[in-house]
């Protein structure tokens, strides 16, 4: 089946821009794949899902690059994902921003679109260094990002059912404020109001055909105008439109989709009632069948959402999946084996494992793409191998002296570049005794200078 591009847009949750930059250019370092068109039309492009599915596996793989080199962000995957976020940070606003990588780049060897998001070099060096948002978060944030951009692609490619979807999903997000950034939340919200504004001065006449066979068209059109209205002359924008939509719907025989609740999704797919507009005809209610949607728990993760420390590749987080296609599920390729890094330990030079994540295994049909290159043991470069800094843990590798060969470009080591001891002066003793500041070497790390607290030692 094919799909234009604002359609195969909504499928793959990246920009027709985007789609058709993979359309001319290969991606990845020594590969030559590209995305293949299936058609042009008027000049719209129009992709397979089967193809688009495989590029999307593709991108998913490890991305090959030059040996000791962190595979390239191309350009147009770099432009995607400022743009997606309006060219500021996605957590706190600012304007300075650089690419980040939600899965370590170190251990997903990835640069899918879906694996980066914009975050200004402060948040980014808290995420890196776990002080700031789990990977959990992050991702949510990353979620509602595509989220909103999914949302305004559904609005242009059905402009029919848009006033109605988006005030649904405007209704949704006024009552549960799940994303983890307000700053995301708000600018969802916003363009939820402003694709409305949009959608109630389209000309009615060029939707009257397309409308669905149980759908009035005067009672539409009187629904634009009340919103028109509402627009105009409230303040409380998004009670009104909402209060106008439900009165709609009880006008028009329609009723809220019985499985998606009027969410258009279903256990983070499509809808397969509504085929994601969220409503259905009052009349139809009766013929649809929910059995084979009773949810039941998910046999791999056992309802908790998440297997070996990642969201369920199964159930995709939500912890149950359908009666209907517990049948055609495998688990095969999810059959435990010894992690290949750490030997079972869920540990790696006194870190969590990067490969399986602390749990000590990993999925059999894994195996084969684990590439334990960068991982090869290199000298520190800080302690030089001795795993000790100035009489301490080294802070770089933790006390074991050797650290990831992929891990090396990402050391900065300016912060321990050595300055002379505030309160020794160099001399490694304070008051006949081992200087309790830089315990005896006269030397303490630049980074640490403006922690030390001298009042006690008057």
């Amino acid at each position: 089946m094919d799909m234009n591009a604002l359609e195969a847009a909504i499928y793959m949750k990246m920009s027709p821009k985007l789609l058709e930059w993979f359309a001319n250019y290969a991606p990845k370092y020594n590969d030559n794949r590209k995305l293949r068109i299936s058609k042009t039309e008027d000049g719209i492009l129009f992709y397979t899902r089967g193809e688009l599915d495989e590029f999307n596996d593709f991108l998913s793989q490890a991305w090959p690059s030059k040996e000791g080199v962190r595979p390239a962000i191309p350009a147009g995957i770099q432009r995607e994902i400022k743009g997606e976020s309006r060219g500021v940070c996605a957590i706190c606003g600012s304007d300075l921003g650089e690419f980040a990588h939600i899965d370590p780049v170190h251990n997903s060897k990835n640069n899918h679109p879906h694996n980066l998001i914009y975050l200004c070099p402060n948040c980014h060096t808290k995420y890196d260094n776990k002080h700031f948002y789990t990977l959990k978060e992050i991702r949510e944030i990353k979620d509602a990002i595509l989220k909103n951009r999914v949302i305004i692609w559904k609005a242009e490619s059905d402009l029919i059912n848009s006033i109605i979807a988006l005030t649904i999903e405007l209704k949704r997000i006024k009552e549960n404020k799940k994303c983890s950034s307000a700053h995301i939340y708000n600018e969802l919200n916003d363009n939820i109001l402003k694709e409305i504004r949009e959608a109630v001065n389209i000309d009615s006449s060029e939707m009257n055909n397309n409308l669905p066979k149980y759908r009035d068209v005067k009672k539409y059109n009187n629904l634009k105008d009340r919103i028109k209205k509402v627009l105009k002359e409230h303040e409380n924008l998004e009670e009104e439109i909402i209060q106008e939509t439900e009165e709609y719907l009880i006008e028009s025989n329609e009723t809220l989709c019985p499985l998606c609740k009027g969410s258009g999704t279903h256990n983070s797919w499509e809808c397969p009632i509504c085929r994601g507009v969220g409503t259905v005809d009052r009349g139809a209610l009766e013929d649809i069948d929910l059995s084979d949607y009773k949810q039941e728990e998910c046999p791999l993760c056992k309802g908790k959402g998440t297997h070996n420390n990642w969201e369920c590749p199964i159930c995709i987080g939500v912890g149950t999946v359908d009666h209907g296609a517990l049948e055609d599920i495998d688990l095969s390729d999810y059959r435990q084996e010894e992690c290949l890094l750490c030997k079972g330990k869920g540990t790696h030079n006194n870190w969590e494992c990067p490969i399986c994540i602390g749990v000590g295994t990993v999925d059999h049909g894994a195996l084969e793409d684990i590439d334990l290159s960068d991982y090869k043991q290199e000298e520190c470069p800080l302690c030089k191998g001795k795993g000790t800094h100035n009489n301490w843990e080294c802070p770089i590798c933790r006390g074991v002296g050797t650290v990831d060969r992929g891990a090396l470009e990402d050391i900065d080591l300016s912060d321990y570049k050595q300055e002379e001891c505030p309160l020794c002066k160099g001399k490694g003793i304070h008051n006949n005794w081992e200087c309790p500041i830089c315990r005896g070497v006269g030397t303490v790390d630049r980074g640490a200078l403006e922690d030390i607290d001298l009042s006690d030692y008057k």
